[in-house]
């Protein structure tokens, strides 16, 4: 037969120990399992406890509790020490009493408040969102903040922050478009080639073709004050394909070549005015090309 405790003299007296046996014996006899009946009001117990324990733990751990969190147990560890400075510095500027407020009670619109108040700096406040979508990933990855509590901090104002620009003088200087003046065109050109080039295709002969090019480049400058000028050149090149099928895979088969005159000039570089080369002389190309 199970027994159950009633308790310990003189803890308990004589006859709040019989008053207590009687109310068990009536139970008993009306069916109920006091042993179990015990453990269900022990696991109850346990369960408030719990729950008290995890209402004081949420209330323990603020906004500014869960960002320095990520900044010690994850940026110290992965960023240099400037980064971790600036985000710190971000947090302690920008968090203010927000940074007070229970994190598993930020809501959706709690979390747009603050972001929104620093809409006239979006790239600072797209700064604030990401590192605060960060530090909630990291609680709760290490089981700090409940699994039912959302990361907002990914899902608001998402492609709204971008910036204007910089200011200046409290004037928005952002990028600026202009026309290029006569001058300038006038430099730009003498870089640029003038091409001219005719593709034909050979009656008679299915899939054969073929071409001719004149290049043509003006004089240009050879230095950044413009005293001195690579002299101007011309070249021709001539060429073939042919498109045919061997073994069912289509192939095409090229023969060209370029300075055909083997004309002697010199190149100057796009971005170095002072570098030059001399150009190829007579060149002969072939190449075939299978498409698998």
């Amino acid at each position: 037969m199970r027994q159950t405790k009633i308790g310990e003299w003189p803890a308990i007296s004589l006859a709040a120990a019989t008053f207590e046996w009687e109310r068990l014996r009536g139970a008993r006899s009306a069916g109920v399992d006091l042993a179990v009946d015990k453990r269900e009001v022990r696991a109850q117990s346990r369960q408030a406890t719990e729950a008290e324990r995890e209402r004081k733990a949420k209330a323990l751990l603020t906004v500014r509790r869960v960002a320095y969190m990520y900044v010690a147990g994850h940026l110290s560890r992965n960023r240099g020490e400037k980064g971790v400075k600036e985000v710190t510095r971000m947090f302690e500027t920008m968090l203010g009493e927000f940074g007070d407020m229970p994190a598993a009670e930020v809501s959706r619109s709690d979390a747009f408040d603050l972001i929104e108040g620093f809409a006239h700096i979006p790239v600072q406040a797209a700064k604030l969102r990401a590192e605060l979508g960060s530090a909630w990933d990291y609680v709760h990855d290490a089981g700090c903040l409940p699994d039912t509590v959302p990361n907002w901090w990914r899902l608001i104002m998402r492609g709204k922050l971008r910036s204007k620009g910089r200011v200046v003088q409290g004037v928005q200087a952002g990028p600026v478009k202009r026309v290029l003046s006569a001058e300038e065109l006038a430099t730009l050109i003498k870089w640029l080639p003038n091409y001219l080039g005719a593709d034909w295709d050979v009656p008679g002969v299915n899939g054969l073709s073929v071409n001719a090019r004149a290049i043509y480049t003006a004089a240009t400058p050879y230095d950044v004050a413009n005293t001195l000028e690579m002299p101007s050149w011309q070249r021709y090149d001539i060429g073939a394909r042919y498109r045919t099928t061997i073994l069912r895979t289509p192939v095409v088969l090229r023969a060209s070549v370029e300075n055909v005159f083997n004309k002697s000039y010199w190149l100057s570089s796009s971005t170095l005015l002072t570098v030059s080369t001399a150009a190829a002389p007579r060149t002969a190309l072939l190449s075939a090309q299978f498409d698998l």
